[in-house]
């Protein structure tokens, strides 16, 4: 999560400049706006050829639109990336879970403040330590000290990594963190773990008696008109899945095999750089998914810990040194697979980028940040804004 921050400072002092200017639709750039497409799809072409399997952007304002893509899809089949190819997004997932799960809190199915206890099962609660004591709020917020199955310990890794083949539940990952110490009280500090996702994808199943998968897309992508994403439960054997790769001693692993079919609720879905952008535009900047209230509540973080978190609800906020200024924004990263979105709102306008690689950890990251840099540096040349 470090990743967006660092990213956070250098969007604001590029990007809001660059939303300043007259709203016309008319010499809205420095430079013919085909200038502008050409530098970033040749920074995805450099990226490619400094080693990225593969790579697509989308960047999204009133008055500038681009998607663009390179590399393949499978290195081994060498078919080209188009920007309707979908990416693993590993915990940009998170995204979509909360604002399905604020849906359901909006509709009074649910309360943040219920605590867990009320939807899970004995046999759930009693294995975590203070399940009394821990609310909804705190799994979407992080705020609640539960063991990180994947980052905490190795067994779900190890398991995860033997049986590719694995379709697995939420409910399967329990066992990797259950009877296990939590890092501190409930709401008394912040600390990241996809168990919290986990848990509070089973009180949404449980509240409603609906798989995850159809909660997202009956209140998210149905609405949203997003054909180019789907949850992972639904994406095994489907087209245009980008195949991600990791290092593992010098040697290249193709990751495809774990999550091309990977729908546990703190990542699980796969989509394409412009319905990500569509998608968090939608949210952030129209009411038909969230309105004014509800987006309140999601963009606020609960500001425990030191440094106070900036983590809200599946989503950062950081504000800006100028009033009025912000960034919003998730990363994601799994072996083989990385993505980063950032929503610039200032009071001249907005700005939204999605950016993905199948391909993460070194030898990719360093180029992969290099991309983002550089992409945010090119969109600093736009003039003009919503």
């Amino acid at each position: 999560m470090n990743r967006l921050y660092r990213t956070a400072t250098t969007a604001v002092l590029l990007i809001a400049g660059a939303l300043v200017g007259c709203g016309s639709s008319a010499g809205l750039v420095e430079m013919p706006l085909m200038t502008i497409e050409q530098r970033l799809q040749q920074a995805l072409d450099e990226a490619v050829t400094a080693g990225l399997p593969a790579v697509s952007l989308a960047v999204s304002s009133a008055t500038f639109e681009f998607s663009g893509a390179a590399g393949f899809e499978d290195l081994e089949t060498q078919i080209p990336v188009s920007p309707d190819h979908r990416f693993y997004l590993a915990s940009v997932g998170k995204t979509y879970t909360a604002v399905a799960i604020l849906r359901l809190v909006f509709a009074g199915t649910l309360d943040l403040d219920d605590p867990i206890a009320r939807w899970l099962p004995t046999a759930v609660t009693e294995r975590i330590p203070h399940a009394a004591n821990i609310s909804l709020r705190q799994l979407l917020n992080h705020t609640s000290g539960i063991f990180d199955f994947q980052n905490d310990g190795d067994d779900w890794n190890e398991a995860f990594q033997a049986d590719p083949e694995r379709q697995w539940s939420n409910a399967a990952t329990l066992p990797y963190f259950l009877d296990r110490p939590l890092h501190f009280e409930p709401g008394a500090d912040y600390r990241y773990s996809n168990s919290n996702y986990v848990l509070a994808a089973l009180i949404a199943e449980a509240a409603t008696g609906t798989p995850l998968r159809d909660i997202i897309r009956y209140q998210l992508l149905e609405p949203a008109g997003l054909h180019h994403t789907v949850h992972g439960n639904e994406a095994a054997g489907l087209a245009n899945l980008v195949h991600g790769y990791v290092d593992d001693e010098g040697k290249r692993v193709d990751a495809y095999p774990w999550y091309s079919h990977f729908g546990v609720a703190d990542g699980g879905m796969q989509a394409s750089m412009p319905d990500l952008v569509r998608f968090v535009r939608i949210v952030l900047t129209t009411d038909l998914i969230l309105d004014e209230a509800m987006r309140e509540v999601f963009t606020t973080p609960s500001g425990l810990g030191q440094p106070a978190s900036d983590y809200a609800l599946g989503i950062q906020t950081i504000e800006g040194e100028a009033p009025g200024e912000y960034i919003y924004g998730h990363s994601g990263k799994d072996p083989g697979y990385q993505a980063d979105f950032l929503h610039v709102q200032t009071p001249s306008g907005s700005l939204t980028l999605a950016l993905a690689a199948g391909g993460s950890f070194e030898p990719y990251d360093t180029t992969y940040q290099w991309l983002l840099q550089t992409v945010l540096e090119i969109l600093a040349d736009l003039k003009g804004g919503d």
